[in-house]
């Protein structure tokens, strides 16, 4: 394969940049100025973002016109606004409070016109004059719809229906979607099921793209492109699965559509792996090629965010340099020539470098043709004719909204406006850039360390828990939160649903009797409560519960008091070592103790899970920081002797484990009475303690 060096990377992206000065517009200068005015002044994103929000989620105009004034005197004037824009804003708020009725639809209206042209209005003829523009400028749309936020399914069929309308149209050929957006229902446990009822819906997609032809300028007719985004870490095997199922239906043999790879995923080659695989097998069985839609990635804080809470590694490549390099070292494998004729690829970014580095590893594999390079609307519009210049396809991934549905896009654009200002991006430093100029030499250094690194990348899967594994011991003498179960992974799905199947299946009441435990002797009684599945309708008793008397009781008592055990005089560091076994017995029995919820309380699976790992996290905390008092010189501390925990049903696992390891970890005997409608649960996490 060929070699592209970096001499010639830095030379064609300085030919780049003089070219896209060149092509600057009086007005495109303009443009430029405010983004940087966004980008060296952090606050004036901040007033942006909290203007756009608040006037359009406030419905009181009286209220729009108060939060206005205290947003601009908290954060002042920003002056990414014109002059006249300014004396504009002075007087919405010297005298907006006059006629709010007039005075805020005038200031929304304004606002709506600082982010036209980043996110397009889709009314006629609007849309119809921005398309056109674009056509004749040869620059094509991938149309990305914005509308309303989906929270179930009347807003999923909505947004489905949506996109069949606008692949009507007959000035859009290129579309992209997303599966989060057309169906609401998607849940890890329901993977088949997800699946199936997914398909269906793209291949319809599908099938209007290629009823709805399109005629391109050379008079060419052929069916319009459909993209499927790539979203959270999540959703990445499930929207891969359902693009090569429908894909592989007999009539969508000759169709081309795409997909999005997000290079800031570790798993990225991993994925393109499979794609190329797939790819090339249709291509050799007469099929037509498929197109890989190459980025960076787009839900950076989305990652980090959920990964911090559910206590999983972040999915997402620590640094910009490392994306870069993994973004090179996929463009690599991609531009192959036998891999570029089976999978196109859309070189999506505004780095000079990375375009650079596609342009000249294209045109020296001879794959130019296969390649379309993408950019975003209505960031650095100059950069687009440049493309066009260079005799290349250029696409500009367009987002598009209705006025009903603007606030659903203020998300967009802020996320946008966030990783577009990020302090590693490439295009915060792209506005005014100067050859020579420190920010030319940080880009040019960011590239090289990335070129260093990138045949050195090794795809990887970044998650590898597996429920089915022994649970791997920690330091007892440091705090670790107990992550949840990753059900995106396909081994934990396996593992949650056989959990729920033995409960479903196999727990009744000849094989779960729940005694009363007196001491170290389990109890059959007189007096006894069954217990039937609550996730079956409560059709089936799974278990019978026998309850203690009175004279039981005190023979209970009578044992706590007594404490044979000398479970007081235990050492702080080996109830500590102790109570880390229980979380650890608590941890492999995780799947029973779901089970068993969801039986005897009705609890999802996720709603289980949760209580299982904040179970664990209680046996852990509570003995670690009972070390942390023991060694205090100014205090001292006994046990109180016994201690009854009577929780409530509702949290039948983490709220009585909490108790018990808390009275324990001071030292204390325990009697646990639990909620009577939660009993079994409390029977399945006391053998754990035992």
């Amino acid at each position: 394969m060929e070699k592209i060096t970096t001499k010639e990377v830095l030379e064609w992206a300085k030919d780049f940049l003089v070219r896209a000065e060149k092509e600057l517009t009086p007005e495109e200068v303009k443009e430029q100025k405010k983004f940087a005015s966004l980008i060296q002044t952090p606050s004036n994103k901040t007033v942006l973002s909290k203007m756009l929000d608040e006037s359009s989620q406030i419905r009181d105009k009286k209220l729009v016109v108060k939060r206005m004034k205290e947003l601009i005197n908290e954060y002042g004037v920003p002056d990414f606004f014109s002059s006249f824009d300014r004396l504009q804003l002075k007087l919405f708020m010297n005298f907006g409070s006059l006629a709010p009725g007039i005075a805020v639809p005038l200031f929304n209206r304004r606002l709506r016109e600082e982010t036209n042209k980043i996110i397009i209005a889709e009314e006629r003829p609007t849309l119809t004059g921005h398309l056109s523009g674009r056509w004749n400028s040869k620059i094509g749309q991938n149309v990305n719809l914005l509308g309303e936020v989906v929270l179930g399914d009347g807003e999923a069929r909505n947004r489905y229906e949506h996109y069949l309308e606008a692949l009507k149209e007959p000035d859009i050929n290129y579309i992209s979607i997303k599966l989060s957006g057309i169906y609401a229902q998607i849940h890890s446990l329901s993977y088949e099921q997800n699946k199936k009822e997914l398909c269906e819906l793209v291949a319809t997609i599908y099938q209007q793209a290629i009823d709805y032809p399109y005629t391109d300028q050379d008079g060419v007719t052929r069916p319009k492109f459909v993209n499927l985004d790539m979203e959270e870490y999540k959703d990445t095997h499930l929207t891969l699965d359902v693009f090569e199922e429908v894909l592989s239906m007999p009539q969508f043999k000759n169709y081309m559509a795409g997909i999005v790879i997000q290079a800031y995923l570790p798993d990225a080659g991993l994925f393109q792996e499979r794609l190329l695989k797939f790819a090339k097998k249709r291509v050799a069985e007469g099929g037509s090629p498929l197109k890989m839609r190459l980025v960076k990635g787009a839900n950076l804080q989305m990652e980090s965010i959920v990964s911090s809470l559910k206590g999983w590694p972040n999915p997402i490549l620590p640094t910009k340099v490392e994306v870069d390099a993994n973004y090179m070292h996929i463009l690599d494998i991609a531009l192959e020539p036998e891999n570029a004729k089976a999978l196109h690829v859309g070189v999506a970014s505004h780095n000079f470098f990375s375009i650079a580095y596609a342009y000249l590893l294209s045109e020296k594999n001879g794959v130019g043709d296969c390649v379309t390079f993408e950019m975003l609307e209505g960031m650095a519009n100059n950069l687009p004719r440049v493309i066009r210049g260079l005799n290349k396809q250029i696409i500009l991934y367009t987002p598009v909204v209705k006025k009903a549905h603007f606030l659903n896009a203020i998300s967009y654009l802020v996320r946008r406006l966030d990783e577009n200002t990020g302090k590693d991006n490439f295009l915060s430093y792209s506005f005014n850039l100067k050859l020579d100029s420190p920010q030319w030499n940080f880009l040019t250094n960011q590239f090289l360390e990335a070129y260093k690194l990138k045949d050195s990348i090794v795809p990887k899967s970044f998650r590898t828990q597996n429920r089915k594994e022994k649970p791997i011991p920690v330091d007892i003498n440091v705090f670790h939160n107990e992550s949840d179960t990753d059900l995106d992974l396909g081994a934990n799905r396996e593992w949650a649903l056989e959990a729920l199947c033995k409960w479903g299946t196999l727990v009744d009441d000849k094989n779960f009797v729940v005694p009363v435990q007196i001491g170290d002797k389990e109890v059959i009684t007189e007096h006894k409560k069954k217990y039937y599945d609550r996730s079956r309708n409560d059709q089936v008793c799974f278990c019978e519960a026998n309850l203690s008397s009175l004279d039981q009781i005190k023979e209970i008592i009578s044992i706590a008091e007594e404490d044979k055990s000398d479970w007081r005089k235990t050492d702080v560091n080996k109830r500590n070592e102790i109570l880390h076994q229980v979380a650890e017995n608590l941890s492999a029995k995780r799947g029973d103790l779901i089970g068993c919820m969801a039986a005897i309380t009705g609890k999802t699976f996720g709603e289980g899970d949760v209580e299982v790992s904040e179970a664990i996290d209680f046996c852990r905390f509570y003995p670690i920081t009972m070390k942390h008092f023991a060694v205090l010189s100014t205090v001292e501390y006994k046990p109180k002797g016994i201690i009854l925990v009577i929780p409530p049903w509702n949290f039948p696992l983490a709220i009585p484990v909490g108790g018990v390891a808390a009275a324990l970890a001071g030292g204390n005997t325990v009697i646990l009475k639990p909620a009577t409608v939660a009993l079994p649960i409390a029977w399945e996490f006391a053998k754990c303690f035992w």
